[in-house]
């Protein structure tokens, strides 16, 4: 007798009630799935993965919905963590797993404001009274741990000299002063791997975290190697202040106290300790408030870099001026920096094309910034060339404040 190849590329009709089992002549049969577990079906007939989540661990120490945001961060093309925030902590998960712990400034209506986007190697973030004092953004980075010395190698697992938290498991780099152990696949320097502990002293190696976490295509290691050798875990954690390189400028002062009648005259016309002295006293030109802002007239841009007195600042020449002669201050440009504790930082923060974007300050809610590409701590705006700095100033006949930026497919 031939064999009978049953097809089924339909269906629609879901998972069908057992009353309906044998009833073979109704049309909904053969649309139909005994068992629809974990799937959705289309109307166009496929069945696809249904989306959800994995139960992964407890949070406690939570009152209310509000003290609680959780982000995915992917750390290059390495893992994937889960990050949790919660009032003065971050809890950094690698598969479910618990690997460090960050303290942070951050209350819960930080933490329920938090706008977040991934730079890289640098997990970015910015909102509403990250600490007491200001609103400036963080960045949340990871660096090599102490390196923990091989001491031996027997059953596909290495002896280790430092102690390690049972249960981790663990990005990390190898290093030596001889010859690195003999393994299948060779282990090599330079690349991630990932360990997982069998003891408090003992780590077998893998190459991916979900790899290590479920204890799957482990290493075979056949010796320890020659020399001094090193696992180097990467999981130090730090949270820090965003350093940057230029910020945006904008003339808060010329609409309200006006230099027009003033004249600047440099001391050169290119250089990086350029002089520009005033024919009179600017009240608002302090060190505080004016260094790393800008100065552009007479042909010239230039970026602040001292202030001396209400009459003498100096500045880095980046396109020449004209001459040394006075340049009318109606036909100049003086600014401040456009983000510092007094005027506000950004609030909003996100990345696109090889951008990092900020946007809403207390003193520009519809200021928005893109940053050089490819360089996320440079937002000079001085210049126009393409891959330059964006500063922009949406606005119309309404109050114009940014609340967050997406991305749209043109």
């Amino acid at each position: 007798m031939a064999y009978e190849l049953w097809s089924q590329d339909i269906f629609s009709k879901g998972e069908l009630s057992p009353f309906m089992y044998g009833r073979v002549t109704v049309a909904e049969y053969g649309n139909g799935l005994k068992t629809a577990q974990n799937v959705l079906t289309y109307p166009t007939g496929a069945a696809g993965k249904r989306f959800g989540t994995l139960y992964q661990a407890t949070l406690s120490g939570l009152t209310a919905f509000d003290q609680l945001y959780f982000q995915t961060f992917q750390y290059l093309n390495e893992c994937v963590y889960q990050l949790v925030f919660t009032p003065l902590n971050i809890a950094i998960y690698l598969e479910g797993i618990l690997v460090a712990n960050v303290t942070t400034l951050f209350d819960a209506k930080a933490v329920y404001n938090l706008s977040t986007t991934t730079l890289e190697a640098a997990f970015r973030m910015a909102g509403v009274g990250l600490t007491p004092t200001s609103n400036k953004p963080f960045d949340l980075k990871r660096s090599p741990s102490a390196a923990n010395v091989i001491v031996s190698a027997a059953s596909n697992q290495f002896t280790l000299t430092t102690p390690i938290t049972s249960g981790l498991v663990l990005p990390v780099r190898f290093t030596t002063t001889g010859t690195l152990p003999v393994t299948v696949p060779q282990i090599k320097a330079g690349i991630t791997y990932f360990v997982k502990n069998t003891s408090t002293s003992t780590v077998k190696v893998y190459s991916t975290a979900y790899d290590a976490k479920f204890d799957l295509n482990a290493y075979t290691i056949t010796n320890a190697g020659t020399g001094v050798n090193n696992v180097i875990p990467q999981n130090t954690w730090t949270l820090a202040n965003c350093v940057f390189k230029n910020l945006p400028v904008y003339d808060f002062n010329g609409p309200v106290t006006s230099y027009d009648t003033i004249t600047f005259t440099p001391s050169a016309m290119t250089g990086t300790g350029v002089t520009i002295t005033l024919s009179a006293p600017y009240a608002p030109l302090t060190s505080a408030v004016y260094v790393g802002g800008a100065f552009i007239g007479g042909g010239g841009t230039s970026r602040i870099t001292a202030v001396a007195d209400t009459s003498h600042f100096t500045v880095s020449v980046q396109d020449p001026f004209d001459a040394v002669t006075p340049i009318q201050g109606s036909l100049s440009f003086l600014a401040e920096p456009a983000w510092s504790n007094a005027r506000g930082w950004p609030i909003i923060c996100s990345s696109y094309q090889n951008r990092a974007l900020f946007a809403n300050t207390d003193s520009l809610p519809n200021g928005f910034y893109a940053s050089v590409i490819n360089d996320y701590t440079d937002f000079g705006d001085l210049t126009n060339d393409d891959d330059d700095a964006i500063s922009w100033y949406p606005s119309s006949d309404n109050v114009n404040y940014i609340r967050f930026i997406v991305y749209r497919k043109r």
